[in-house]
Formats: C-alpha cells, structure tokens, sequence
C-alpha cells in the first residue's frame, strides 16, 4: 500500500477538512471595538440568568457519587 495512494489521499483531505487553517481578522475603529465590548457583556449577563438550579446540581452530584460507588470493578 502505496503512502500517496488516491483513497489514502481522499481520506487525509476529509481529515484534515475538520481543521481550522484559515484565518481571518479584522481591523476595528474605536466605536466599532466599544460596541462588540458592549455586546460581549450583554450576552454575558443574557448567559449567566440561564444556569442550572441548585436542587438539579446536587441531583447530579450524588448521582455520580452513587455511579461510582456502585461501578462494577
């Protein structure tokens, strides 16, 4: 088996498809800078309202707790 056979070939490039390569940037003004700034904490503050209730936390707590005490080894 060749090392550039055309299905190892085919297989490397879906591979490496999954990979970030490019890059892309972007040169903001001031204004510009101050509005995403404003944005990123707004959805922060959206974001934080949303976590998982107490009672749910320690619900899963024990259940892994209980997982691992019981696990077959």
């Amino acid at each position: 088996m060749a090392l550039l056979d055309e299905s190892n070939l085919l297989a490397e490039r879906a591979r490496h498809a999954k990979f970030r390569t490019n890059h892309v940037g972007t040169k903001p003004n001031e204004a510009e800078l101050h509005e995403l700034g404003e944005l990123v904490a707004k959805r922060k503050r959206d974001a934080s309202g949303a976590g998982p209730s107490v009672e749910m936390v320690e619900i899963t707590a024990l259940r892994l707790q209980i997982v691992n005490l019981l696990s077959p080894f």
